[in-house]
């Protein structure tokens, strides 16, 4: 057996640079292929962790990650043929984990070919999940599974909430269809216009910002430079580029020593102890502190001093210094088939239109609803993203909704959306319920996001309803009708997500902040603080607050969970899964409220206390049963109520009727739980996990057993995994 020893620290990566990249080239079948400077980038990145013989210190192997803090992306893990078998390869993923979760990075994910089969049980087997599967490129014709895991990174919190809460406020209308901003250094210009290792890469990162996916933007001193190192100025091509990109001011001279005397023992250590910093040390100074000063989501460069000092300047100024590759990653469409489902309750049904713009029922709805055709999505969103859209009818086809939403992708997106219902349909707030539903988890499926819906001015009842979903009114009109916005984060938030989220609502809202800490919050403790774009602080109620981020569950230490049975049949009904096989019975109104029900035993009532999450363990016991949990959600009230006094608005919440309850009830009596937050996993956290994690107190989980709030939030970040 051969003992290894791990190299992660700059100087030690650097020496066998060319040796990674000989070992690589020979697999780039598996691997594909990589620049040098890819690889050199990396290296004073440090982000290449480098096997070796411990005896003689030869090459054994490597694994090469990248991505944007807080999610961070395998891009090669390779052992030398020599010594593969010897558990190198997971040795090599267990290292990187360990170095992330150190580090407070949040997921994992890795592309990984569907032929490959050695390297899918190599990431299977240390928990990475198939989050989706797509083409490759056209060259080879490869089918892609997307992997991920999230990380296990520690959590503390500590917050002390204000006292002044805010029963209602208005979320700031985000002034511009602007997204994130990144911050270029020179070399990316060049790689840009000049046929170098990273022009593909480059190419990548403009075609982004064209589709506004990004915005790209210099720093007076870029030009500046551009100005000192270019014989013949007037006619240089690159120069006048430059010039007619956005340009961010240089900050006062005050606050460029200000930012450099912290920066420069850090990036440029020696020069700086001996008082030699170089003319251009200072001019990357300067872009620094004006990417600092300007507030950019990020400084893209391939200074391998500037990389090495990326933990500190994303710690102490919140601004991601990150290479040409990383970004690409960002900004990269992954294609994906979202599948089409419908419902059909007692008197309602819906129809999802694949292609919007061509889809004879949109225009069918448009005529009898009476919609401006200047609510329809225009051009420039038609272009830029994917419409969705639903069409809901009741059983003699008379149409009485209409919604359609863009799903942009890129960081921090922006999403249009558009609502008619037709006020005289019984269920109105029910059809609200369900279309807001789906609209957060729909663009919400890759990233945070912002959706911007408008509403028909002269639908009240509607409005009522959207806000009751965390919609908030900006007080302006668009598209004939009345705006209104919502965050949508679609995943879980926690200690270890705290930061990006804040960075992301804060950039989507335009300075919507939270606090810089997470809050404490338990059944009693329920504030939130928040300062607005104006700089006002105020606070929400924890409830509230989970509204305005919804999809989502927000965890705490102080708030355990709850796991229950159910089985496949009710799962189906009660959470709107597509079953697995057609069944020609309708749907229960459940699947269209906000609001749910699940009955169980008297005796379970004091575990099921409100506040806490509720866990939905589907058993395998039955015909086409999960064995796992496959949902969760936020408990809300618990009652002990006669079977025989239950009222029909209840049992409509559930999905049980009433002749099945008292089958089912020796007392006569049933608990119900109204719960609400409901979240489908992506991916269904098995029976075996679950003991793995010790969450099963020997009952098998046929009934509610709880758990501790590190189990649930652990529960929660590997179902809602969202790479």
């Amino acid at each position: 057996m051969f003992q290894f020893k791990f190299l992660h620290k700059r100087q030690d990566i650097l020496k066998y640079v060319d040796t990674i990249q000989k070992e690589a080239d020979k697999e780039k079948k598996a691997l594909g292929f990589l620049a040098q400077q890819a690889y050199q980038s990396a290296a004073y990145s440090e982000k290449i962790i480098v096997a070796v013989v411990k005896s003689s210190s030869e090459y054994a192997g490597h694994i090469f990650y990248g991505g944007v803090f807080p999610n961070a992306r395998v891009f090669q893990t390779l052992v030398a043929s020599k010594y593969r078998k010897h558990g190198l390869a997971v040795a090599l993923i267990g290292k990187l984990i360990s170095h992330l979760e150190k580090h407070s990075f949040f997921s994992i994910t890795a592309k990984v070919a569907t032929d490959l089969v050695v390297a899918n049980k190599l990431y299977e087997s240390q928990g990475f999940k198939i989050v989706r599967t797509f083409q490759g490129g056209k060259t080879t014709g490869r089918t892609i599974h997307l992997r991920g895991r999230k990380l296990n990174t520690p959590s503390l919190f500590s917050w002390v909430a204000p006292p002044n809460i805010a029963n209602d406020f208005s979320l700031p209308l985000k002034a511009s269809r602007h997204s994130p901003q990144y911050l270029i250094d020179l070399n990316v210009i060049f790689d840009a216009v000049r046929k170098r290792a990273n022009t593909k890469v480059a190419n990548v990162l403009f075609k982004a910002s064209f589709q506004n996916l990004i915005r790209i933007a210099v720093s007076e001193e870029l030009i500046e430079e551009l100005e000192r190192n270019t014989s013949g100025r007037d006619n240089d091509p690159v120069l006048e580029m430059v010039k007619n990109f956005w340009t961010l001011a240089n900050p006062s001279a005050h606050k460029i020593k200000e930012i450099s005397d912290v920066l420069a023992p850090i990036i440029f250590p020696d020069r700086h102890k001996s008082g030699k910093l170089t003319v251009q040390d200072k001019s990357d100074l300067v872009h620094l502190a004006t990417a600092v000063e300007n507030n950019v989501a990020g400084f893209v460069t391939s200074e391998k001093k500037i990389l090495a000092a990326g933990d500190f300047l994303r710690s102490e100024y919140q601004i991601d210094v990150i290479s040409l590759y990383d970004l690409e990653e960002l900004v990269k469409d992954v294609p994906e088939n979202t599948p089409v489902t419908t419902f059909t309750t007692s008197d309602l049904q819906a129809y999802v239109p694949k292609i919007f713009t061509k889809s004879p029922e949109v225009q069918s709805a448009v005529t009898s609803l009476n919609i401006p055709t200047h609510a329809l999505p225009g051009r420039d969103l038609s272009r830029n993203s994917t419409i969705r859209s639903i069409i809901i009818s009741t059983h003699n086809n008379k149409q009485v909704a209409l919604a359609w939403w863009t799903t942009l992708t890129g960081p921090t997106p922006v999403n249009n959306a558009y609502v008619y219902i037709d006020e005289n349909v019984e269920k109105i707030e029910n059809l609200v319920d369900y279309i807001c539903s789906r609209i957060s988890r729909e663009v919400s499926r890759h990233n945070v996001s912002l959706v911007k819906l408008v509403v028909d001015a002269q639908n009240p009842v509607t409005q009522s309803s959207l806000e009751r979903n965390g919609y908030k009114p900006t007080g302006t009109t668009e598209l004939a009708g009345d705006v209104y916005q919502k965050i949508c984060l679609g995943d879980v938030l926690h200690q270890k997500n705290w930061q990006q989220m804040r960075l992301n609502i804060s950039q989507l809202t335009d300075g919507l902040l939270l606090s810089k800490t997470m809050p404490s919050i338990s059944l009693e403790d329920r504030l939130i603080d928040i300062t607005g774009n104006t700089g006002n602080p105020f606070s929400l109620d924890f409830s509230d607050f989970e509204q305005l981020l919804s999809p989502t569950l927000v965890m705490s230490s102080q708030i355990s969970g709850v796991v229950v049975p159910i089985v496949r049949s009710y799962a189906d009904d009660l959470f709107g899964i597509e079953p697995q096989q057609l069944s020609l019975l309708q749907s229960p109104d459940a699947v269209l409220r906000q609001e749910r029900v699940y009955f169980c035993s008297p005796a379970a009532q004091r575990t099921l206390k409100p506040g806490r999450i509720i866990m939905f363990y589907e058993s395998g016991s039955q015909k086409f049963g999960r064995s796992a949990v496959i949902a969760a959600g936020r408990i809300t009230q618990t009652n002990v109520v006669s079977v025989e006094d239950m009222e029909d608005n209840l049992l409509q919440r559930g999905v049980i009727d009433q002749r099945m309850l008292v089958k089912s009830s020796q007392s006569g009596k049933r608990t119900v739980v109204f719960f609400n937050r409901i979240l489908l996993f992506s991916n269904m956290v098995s029976f075996n996990r679950l003991n793995e994690l010790g969450c099963d107190n020997g009952s098998h989980f046929v009934t509610a057993t709880k758990i501790s709030a590190a189990q649930t939030e652990q529960i929660l970040i590997e179902g809602l995994h969202n790479a």
